[in-house]
């Protein structure tokens, strides 16, 4: 459950930097395999970003628009962004 995942990680690291933790996810090993996951991933995001005082209407998509050393991460959630 994404509720209680965001929750708990509130919990845990109080001061965590939601806009950062979509920085991060340019690494190596990131990969979106499909559309269930990018779900996944948006909703996530979208509830700590919204847990850590970001209005709901307002995601910051320039994190994910700009030049990524994991060009095959990027383009993976690029591409099921547009299916």
């Amino acid at each position: 459950n994404a509720e209680v995942f965001v929750q708990t990680l509130k919990e845990l690291a109080s001061n965590l930097n939601w806009k950062e933790v979509i920085l991060q996810l340019d690494h190596p090993e990131f990969v979106v395999p499909d559309r269930q996951g990018l779900s996944l991933l948006f909703t996530i995001l979208r509830l700590g970003l919204q847990s850590a005082g970001y209005p709901t209407n307002i995601f910051p998509v320039e994190y994910l628009c700009r030049r990524w050393t994991n060009l095959e991460g990027q383009m993976s959630l690029l591409t099921n962004i547009l299916k």
